[in-house]
């Protein structure tokens, strides 16, 4: 079942606190191939990798669906910032950006197409076959994205610059994060200044300080039977996009 589910945000605290697993979900939505999600405001977006965005509005008292066709693509991570909607378009390693409030009308309103580059510091940054990029999300002027590998290698997050990303056609990353931990990084989201991400090979919901991103990351136990691909963290609740 392709679903989003979510997990009480009280229960991760508690979680972090015992350094144990994390428990309780409960079932929200059914969406085919789920993977990226963000909210905005009372709207929630959901990408699935056959190119289709849905979106929920007014989602916490209405479980009406709709869909838009974005394209061929096969689409996998989203993040929100202001009224620009990021799509991350797994296998041409491009950022797709949208306006939000198009989507909702059902009208695709590109602000730009935006493709990153493999090398970084005279190194590849991913491996052309077989890699794909899975999570994106944004903090103030940085973004983040994890790059889904087996190859522990080229499992990595690294950032970009926002303002580089909305203005030209292609960019360079800036940093790559050390010792993520996790091969196969999947869903990821910025919360209370720290970086949160899944990997749905290992089960596990990691979490890094940003101001320590470099340091190893606190690792928490998922439940098993999921395969988490999106994350969204807000005051009150973690929501996960689940492909399994």
């Amino acid at each position: 079942m392709k679903n989003i589910f979510i997990l009480l945000l009280g229960v991760l605290i508690m979680s972090l606190e015992a350094k144990t697993k994390l428990t309780n979900s409960e079932h929200l939505f059914n969406i085919p191939e789920a993977s990226g999600m963000v909210i905005s405001g009372n709207d929630m977006f959901v990408a699935n990798d056959e190119g289709y965005l849905y979106m929920i509005k007014d989602f916490e008292t209405n479980h009406k669906k709709e869909r838009m066709y974005i394209g061929d693509y096969d689409i996998e991570g989203l993040a929100i910032d202001g009224d620009n909607l990021f799509i991350l378009l797994e296998e041409l390693k491009t950022i797709l950006i949208i306006d939000k409030n198009s989507a909702l009308k059902h009208e695709l309103k590109v602000i730009n197409s935006c493709k990153i580059k493999r090398k970084f510091n005279k190194k590849n940054l991913y491996v052309k076959k077989g890699d794909g990029f899975e999570g994106i999300t944004i903090d103030k002027d940085i973004i983040y994205i994890s790059n889904q590998s087996n190859k522990i290698k080229y499992s990595h997050i690294f950032t970009l610059d926002k303002n580089e990303v909305l203005q030209y056609q292609k960019v360079k990353a800036k940093s790559i994060l050390e010792k993520s931990n996790a091969i196969d990084i999947a869903g990821m989201d910025v919360y209370k200044n720290k970086l949160y991400y899944l990997s749905d090979k290992s089960n596990r919901l990691y979490i890094k300080k940003l101001n320590r991103l470099n340091n190893k990351p606190l690792i928490i136990k998922m439940e098993k039977g999921y395969a988490q691909e999106g994350l969204f963290l807000t005051d009150e609740f973690i929501y996960i996009a689940d492909d399994n």
